[in-house]
């Protein structure tokens, strides 16, 4: 299968956390699709972070969008840093923990019918706590330290259903599953 081919683009809304744009694109059969709506966004980035005992190091967070709260792996956005200096700023900006060991597990797209962008996901070992947090002025977040066991359950019972975190917790798998 061969790509289309991008004709013109316009950004219809431009703001600090994501671009909407529209582009025309031909298909390479020579069909051309008038209007494609793509949202443009900086790449995420989130870690499964274990401390020293092997406890997930987790957040809870109020998501006004999907209007819940939301139990999570530390992340966010890739602030013109690589993904791995990200996640390890997020997790201690978040939780005050410092990792020992850092493994990027994989790297998703979140949804490429309508996103480009990238999510990458981490593993992070040996966890400590060696700050408060330091959150952003909109953020309100508690810390949870949550058993390997536990996560699976919530999982199991719908109460852990962000699909990015899904995705993450599926390629940690093979290094939790021990740890059962």
């Amino acid at each position: 299968m061969k790509s289309w081919k991008q004709i013109q683009s316009e950004v219809l809304l431009e703001t600090p956390y994501v671009n909407v744009r529209v582009d025309r694109c031909a298909m390479p059969d020579g069909r051309v699709v008038p209007q494609y709506y793509v949202l443009d966004s900086s790449d995420w980035a989130n870690v499964v972070a274990l401390d020293k005992n092997n406890q997930l190091v987790m957040v809870r967070q109020y998501r006004y969008a999907g209007n819940e709260v939301c139990l999570e792996f530390p992340g966010g956005v890739c602030e013109e840093e690589s993904a791995e200096a990200a996640v390890t700023r997020e997790l201690l900006e978040e939780t005050g923990y410092r990792p020992q060991t850092v493994k990027l597990l994989g790297v998703h797209r979140p949804n490429p019918a309508l996103q480009s962008n990238f999510l990458y996901s981490f593993l992070a070992l040996d966890c400590e706590k060696v700050a408060t947090q330091n959150l952003d002025p909109h953020e309100e977040i508690e810390v949870e330290l949550l058993p390997v066991s536990e996560l699976w359950k919530l999982v199991q019972s719908g109460q852990f259903s962000h699909s990015l975190m899904l995705a993450s917790l599926m390629l940690a798998h093979p290094y939790l599953q021990n740890l059962e």
